[in-house]
């Protein structure tokens, strides 16, 4: 709740841009971000991996802002909680960054790696 409730006080008029909420376990982290256009950016930060911050941005539509406010902050519980993990896939035309379930990696065709919150699916 305490991000909710970061985010909507953000949002408010006027909206305040820069980094609403961190978070640190070791050496990662990860930072919910309001950009100045009014959009929020999830950071997953992973010293040493190329590409890092993996990003997720989440567009705010004006009329739907407390049910996107919502998704973003399932989204980073998610993370938290390694619901969700980074898989980069090292195919040239389908990879890329996807964030899946721990169940979905093995489906992913060529892992390069995988990162997760407290490192139970790192690879």
């Amino acid at each position: 709740m305490r991000l909710r409730d970061q985010l909507l006080a953000a949002l408010h008029p006027p909206a305040r841009s820069g980094v609403v909420d961190e978070r640190v376990e070791g050496t990662k982290s990860i930072r919910v971000v309001l950009r100045p256009d009014g959009d929020v950016q999830i950071e997953f930060h992973l010293p040493g991996r190329a590409g890092s911050p993996f990003e997720q941005l989440f567009v705010l539509p004006p009329d739907e802002k407390e049910a996107a406010v919502d998704e973003i902050c399932q989204f980073v519980d998610g993370l938290l909680n390694e619901k969700i993990v980074l898989a980069v896939d090292g195919r040239l035309v389908r990879g890329g960054r996807r964030w899946v379930s721990p169940e979905e990696l093995n489906r992913v065709a060529k892992l390069r790696f995988s990162a997760s919150w407290h490192g139970t699916f790192d690879r």
